[in-house]
């Protein structure tokens, strides 16, 4: 599984970048291994979004009430169409796995 985080750098188990996600997505794609973990919230996720490049998502839902946050996703109209998979429990929190239809 490969970790993807937009910043620059890396570690052993990340990849801390400043470029187009696309490209980046598509070289990594060409490397061995599987998965490609991307961690983060809604400026994040709308960026791969934005290039279709989510195939599949876990969202954890918590019991807190939030007046302000950071949204889960804002700015352009996109739409996928994505089919829940597995709900689970995990103490408080739920779990919604979906896959891309």
């Amino acid at each position: 599984m490969f970790f993807l985080y937009l910043l620059v750098g890396s570690d052993e188990y990340a990849s801390f970048i400043d470029e187009d996600v696309k490209t980046f997505i598509k070289n990594i794609k060409q490397k061995p291994g599987k998965d490609i973990w991307l961690i983060g919230g809604g400026n994040l996720a709308r960026e791969f979004f934005k290039e279709n490049l989510i195939d599949e998502f876990q969202l954890a839902i918590a019991p807190i009430i939030l007046g302000k946050g950071i949204s889960l996703y804002i700015g352009d109209d996109i739409t996928v169409n994505f089919k829940l998979t597995k709900v689970q429990k995990l103490g408080q929190l739920a779990m919604l796995h979906y896959i891309k239809k």
